[in-house]
């Protein structure tokens, strides 16, 4: 038992919680995504749940490759 939370198995808050391996680096926040995290995958490219959801739609756009351009103008 831990001396500290009280628990058999260590939940994430206690100080002697194991840590969970980092499975990819997220490329908008550019923090590890652990273990069990959910997040997208695009290619080669990987972003947290939370970080997708905090992102506009322009961000995400220009972060997988994307392209802006206007269309042309028939005079």
């Amino acid at each position: 038992m831990c001396k500290h939370c009280l628990k058999p198995i260590c939940p994430s808050g206690c100080p002697n919680a194991e840590e969970v391996p980092i499975v990819e680096e997220c490329e908008y926040c550019k923090e590890g995504i652990r273990e069990g995290d959910r997040y997208l995958e695009i290619e080669d490219i990987y972003l947290h749940e939370d970080c997708l959801s905090d992102m506009s739609s322009t961000e995400l756009a220009e972060l997988i490759g994307g392209v802006w351009k206007c269309g042309d103008s028939f005079a």
